[in-house]
């Protein structure tokens, strides 16, 4: 139970961290994309993100080509993080004719500084780092009439 209850407050504290993204941003949380779970997506017009958090606030290393934290692999983790973008991506060119990979972010909720920022494409960042990755980049990457329709989509659809 206190594993559990620790595992909703980081969920709580990546929740509240993208809540103060602006009205661009539409974020939707928890769901299931096909056969994975999906613990955030933020839609915008800077892009799409995918961002699951990282349960462990250990040290971050690489060790036989896979992230660790501390002694927990996160080779799951990792690889479900590609899949989802990947599926994100197919069903967004098939519906909206757009071709765009989602980016996706692994966020240490727990982490003070953190030795990696980027392992195999993907995004390493602390909570106030999840923002600036977010909001950095340039506008106009996306059409807002589409992420609206997009968004509306996956909310309809699986959330």
């Amino acid at each position: 139970r206190p594993e559990f209850e620790r595992l909703l407050r980081l969920d709580r504290m990546v929740a509240d961290e993208l809540a103060k993204l602006d009205d661009d941003h539409f974020v939707i949380h928890d769901f299931r994309f096909e056969l994975f779970h999906v613990e955030h997506l933020v839609i915008s017009p800077r892009g799409i993100f995918v961002v699951h958090k990282i349960p462990r606030g250990e040290p971050l290393g690489v060790r036989n080509d896979m992230l660790f934290a501390g002694d927990l692999c996160l080779e799951k983790n990792t690889s479900n993080l590609w899949r989802i973008c990947h599926l994100i991506q197919i069903v967004f060119r098939k519906g909206y004719k757009e071709d765009l990979m989602p980016e996706p972010i692994l966020v240490s909720p727990e982490a003070g500084s953190l030795a990696l920022n980027e392992f195999k494409g993907i995004s390493i960042v602390d909570l106030p780092g999840m923002r600036e990755r977010i909001t950095r980049g340039q506008r106009g990457v996306l059409d807002p009439d589409l992420v609206r329709s997009f968004a509306v989509f996956i909310k309809s659809k699986y959330a």
